[in-house]
């Protein structure tokens, strides 16, 4: 024991002797290993967090301590008490395992290559991921927490000095010649309840934290500790005592800070929702408390809304039922004030608006207003009230002018950040761009604007019509056109922009439409990006141009006649924004053209290359379906089609079908458009149409019933998706192209050709080279040339010409099996209502 005492005080770096430490206490006789465990748990943790390396954890001299601390720990539970070596030897260990948490943060904001952390990682997990070493740790903890409910503890504040700073080697030999008498009982459980914290926070980092073991054991534990009197009694006496951290004794520490910290770190399961009636209960004392608005807000109740904002996402309606959001209204001032709070208190928030109960029940708090004010100061809170406003506050003129304020100072703070960023020319490329974390910034917030508030017409006409520091769209198109000069922009940026200036295009309340115009710099930029820019970047200055041009021209096209009374005649533009909703309306479209035989073009926004090939589409329509939905709102391309449709010399008819429950349109473009619903759609379609002869087409739909009475929804998607069982002019472009793909014929030259066309195109094509294979063939052979540089293979072009002769005739066959079968069935009663009710 003298030679480890000599090892330990005189040397300056007792790590380079653990060899000899190490074979020294293995060879102490029993009466002096204690004794020992101190001196070197004492010598280790006088380390500096800089001595301490991964060599000095990873020598075997570190798992005997824990495995004597293990034995102390168990020696406790089965005798509840220590002797004064057993307390020293424990007292020490914890000063050990203090540092070592201590040392693992420090790595943490070090920048360590990839094998440095893997060996960081084996280390500690084989150190501490053992069993039977977190089963004593969690009994040890249930033992401390039930003796404490049983005395009914009421000091919260500490009478002593937890001085936890570390002991100097000077003062070894002092405090190890005290003798082996027994310890006194309540600084046996002061040292046990800081064995256990420091141990607590070292499970709480996410190297053991992730460990199913941990989970499994530990979690499990701390949850059944929280949920106590204990944990109410104390977080009581903190909150009415109003004392600060340091005050707090040690019982304190791990019960309100080191629990709580662990749960929030860890897996959030459903167990863990059974300590929500207690919070409520801390909640409700703290909302009776009387409150200096000067003062800080408790680190109990900072640690608590950072508690149910993990609970949320496990159970939102929970946190909603426990109404524990109104606690934060009166004081979500101070709440968003303090430091590191407002990105858990804006994550709460926007977890319980992403249901529509979450988001009524906010507004009915009276959120509204608080976050609008609170995010003069905080942009994390715009996120939030894009969820939260709605027309009807819009309709109070504070709070309307207000958002407005707000709204412009912020975007025009972007155009100069921008502008600042572009003329930087201090970069640095061996450093973090601020030009790039500026464009980042400035990106979110275009997109957030556009998507969210300029859904609603009354923000749009606010932001035109602002004059705070000049007219803001003239700043905009200025913004736009110095930042496009920057060779280092990033074009997303570009795109973006170009979509924010094109939703504002579409105002019509406004004078907006003339101050574009005026700008001959810009309509000049968007020229050139139509043939060098970037595709997205072309389709959306393409659509800026044609939306200007509408208002410059009286449009007329050619129409389909609408009087006609067979309603294969009439082409339905079926138009959807969101990609989710793709197979709703493929359904709808089918049943569309297969059930009342309509020709229906179903137009996918997001995969417009084109707005030349919308604008024939369009050109060709009779009706306007808009498949509603939240994406729709602040779809630009979606957009452009009604504004053009409604600028037409014979307008054409548009109806609306909400796709989304949650989808409202009041105050958008698409509250103009007559909503229908799935039982009175086709009867609605008939009206816009002008189908007058509506005996005729029920005629015709009931002789269409015959043959497709067997066929359910899913009969439909398969049939979507088999395009020859349905006329070849019924085709949409889509089955055109897969019958490209599948059909024998060699034509890959002319496939380009074909592909772009629709099934009455096709058989237009097919009528035109049968007639004239001679003058067809140099058209398409320019036309291919201009397109793609190729000449046509004349046998390729033969190959062409079979396919499509053979197909056409194939389909005269079956028309005509068909025709003769039905004429042989008994005659049925015809149907009184259309099946189309059951759409969807």
């Amino acid at each position: 024991m003298n030679e480890i005492r000599q090892l330990c005080t005189t040397s300056s770096s007792p790590g380079k002797h653990l060899d000899e430490i190490l074979a020294l206490f293995q060879a102490c006789p029993p009466q002096h290993r204690l004794p020992s465990l101190s001196l070197i748990g004492q010598s280790i943790s006088c380390m500096s967090i800089e001595q301490l390396d991964i060599n000095i954890i990873n020598h075997p001299l570190f798992l005997v301590i824990r495995h004597s601390s293990e034995r102390l720990l168990q020696s406790w539970l089965n005798n509840t008490t220590l002797n004064g070596h057993e307390y020293r030897a424990i007292f020490y260990i914890y000063q050990l395992f203090k540092l070592v948490s201590e040392w693992l943060i420090e790595q943490d904001h070090m920048a360590l290559d990839n094998k440095n952390k893997e060996l960081i990682k084996r280390i500690i997990k084989n150190l501490f991921l053992e069993e039977n070493f977190i089963n004593t740790l969690c009994r040890v903890i249930n033992q401390l927490i039930n003796n404490e409910n049983d005395e009914q503890h009421s000091l919260i504040a500490s009478h002593s000095s937890d001085n936890d700073n570390h002991v100097s080697p000077d003062d070894i030999q002092f405090q190890t010649h005290i003798s082996d008498i027994q310890a006194e009982q309540a600084d046996i459980v002061d040292v046990l309840f800081r064995c256990v914290n420091t141990l607590l926070t070292l499970y709480s980092h996410p190297i053991l934290l992730n460990s199913s073991l941990v989970d499994q054991n530990l979690t499990s534990c701390i949850i059944n500790c929280l949920n106590t009197p204990l944990f109410i009694q104390l977080s009581t006496e903190f909150l009415r005592q109003n004392i600060t951290y340091d005050q707090i004794n040690i019982r304190s520490v791990f019960l309100l800070f080191t629990c709580l910290d662990y749960c929030i770190s860890s897996a959030v399961t459903q167990s863990t929702l059974q300590l929500l009636p207690s919070i409520n209960q801390i909640f409700h004392i703290w909302s009776g408390i009387s409150h200096n608005f000067d003062d800080d807000i408790s680190p109990l109740i900072i640690r608590l809304i950072r508690f149910i904002n993990q609970l949320a996402f496990i159970d939102k309606d929970a946190i909603i039922r426990a109404n524990l959001c109104s606690y934060l209204i009166p004081y979500f001032d101070i709440l968003c004030q303090t430091s590191n709070l407002i990105d858990d208190i804006s994550s709460l928030l926007v977890t319980l608006c992403s249901t529509t109960i979450g988001k009524k029940h906010l507004r009915h708090l009276g959120f509204v207003p608080h976050i609008l004010y609170g995010t003069k100061r905080y942009a994390q809170l715009w996120r939030p009230l894009t969820f939260l406003i709605t027309q009807q506050d819009l309709y109070e003129t504070s709070l309307l002018k207000r958002l407005i304020h707000l709204l412009t100072q912020r975007t025009i703070n972007i155009f100069q950040s921008l502008t600042t960023a572009s003329n930087d020319t201090s970069f640095d490329s061996a450093l973090p761009s601020s030009k790039n974390h500026v464009t980042e910034i400035a990106i979110d917030w275009f997109i957030l604007l556009r998507t969210n508030f300029l859904t609603f017409l009354l923000i749009t006409d606010g932001l035109i019509n602002s004059t705070k520091k000049g007219n803001f769209i003239n700043m905009l198109i200025d913004t736009i056109l110095f930042v496009q000069q920057d060779d280092d922009i990033h074009p997303k940026l570009i795109d973006v922009m170009i979509e924010f200036l094109w939703t504002f295009s579409f105002n019509t309340s406004t004078n907006i439409h003339d101050s574009l115009q005026k700008r001959i710099d810009l309509c000049q930029w968007l020229k050139m990006n139509i043939s060098e820019s970037i595709p997205s970047i072309r389709v959306t200055s393409q659509g800026l141009l044609s939306t200007l041009d509408l208002n410059t021209k009286t449009l007329n096209r050619s129409t389909v006649n609408r009087h006609s009374s067979i309603p294969t005649n009439n082409l339905i533009c079926l138009i959807n924004a969101d990609e989710s909703h793709r197979d709703l309306c493929m359904t709808l479209r089918d049943r569309l053209q297969i059930e009342q035989q309509y020709s229906v073009e179903l137009i996918l926004t997001s995969t417009c290359q084109s707005i030349d090939s919308l604008i024939h589409l369009i050109n060709r329509s009779s009706l306007g379906l808009f498949c509603a939905s939240i994406q729709m709102k602040s779809d630009n391309l979606s957009h452009f089609i009604h504004y053009y449709m409604s600028h037409q010399s014979q307008k054409i008819p548009m109806l609306t079908i909400l796709t989304e429950q949650d989808c409202e349109i009041n105050g958008n473009w698409l509250e103009n458009i007559p909503v229908v619903d799935k039982q009175s759609i086709l009867k609605q379609i008939r009206r816009c149409l002008n189908q007058n002869d509506d005996n005729q087409l029920l005629q015709q739909h009931t002789n269409n019933s015959h043959i497709q009475h067997s066929i359910n929804s899913d009969e439909i998607h398969n049939q979507s998706k088999n395009y020859m069982q349905r006329p070849v002019s019924y085709w949409s472009a889509d089955d055109v192209t897969q019958w490209c793909e599948a059909a024998q014929g060699n034509f890959e030259t002319l496939r380009p050709l074909v592909k772009r066309l629709n099934g009455p195109a096709l058989v237009h094509l097919a009528e035109i080279l049968s007639i004239e294979p001679a003058s067809m063939y140099h058209s398409l052979n320019s036309e291919l040339i201009q397109r793609t540089g190729s000449n046509v293979p004349l046998t390729e072009y033969v190959s062409l010409r079979s396919e499509l002769q053979r197909l056409l005739i194939q389909k005269q066959n079956e028309c005509l099996t068909t025709n003769a079968s039905m004429n042989n069935k008994p005659k049925k009663k015809k149907w009184r209502h259309s099946r189309f009710c059951t759409l969807i």
